[in-house]
């Protein structure tokens, strides 16, 4: 992450945790949050391999269905498939870890004030 306040680049004076950007003290004029996508290409790296991981650890010998049902008169097998079409579903774990459930790109002017509450 760079952070910039009216352009001036910040080495430090803040601290990031999970959701929030805390400055030690208050900046006046915009700030600007920008993020290192080599950074977003490991995790995008961690979850093509999490997906891949999930369709491949179905086991050899059954498969993978939601509902199975057998007869012994007249040999009958029936079976559903979760993903019958065959096409790779997303978790909203995997969502979330690419930050596609809810993203925000923006900037706050701390002069202009707010008008109402």
């Amino acid at each position: 992450v760079a952070i910039t306040v009216n352009g001036v680049y910040l080495a430090d004076g803040y601290t990031i945790s999970e959701k929030a950007l805390t400055f030690d003290s208050a900046p006046t004029g915009e700030i600007l949050v920008m993020y290192d996508y080599r950074a977003l290409a490991e995790v995008v790296k961690g979850v093509v391999c999490d997906v891949v991981m999930r369709e491949l650890n179905t086991p050899s010998n059954q498969l993978p269905a939601t509902t199975y049902s057998e007869s012994a008169g007249n040999v009958s097998q029936s079976y559903t498939l979760p993903n019958a079409s065959g096409a790779i579903k997303l978790w909203k774990s995997d969502l979330k870890a690419l930050g596609l459930l809810r993203q925000k790109i923006d900037t706050i002017d701390l002069y202009t004030p707010k008008r109402g509450c």
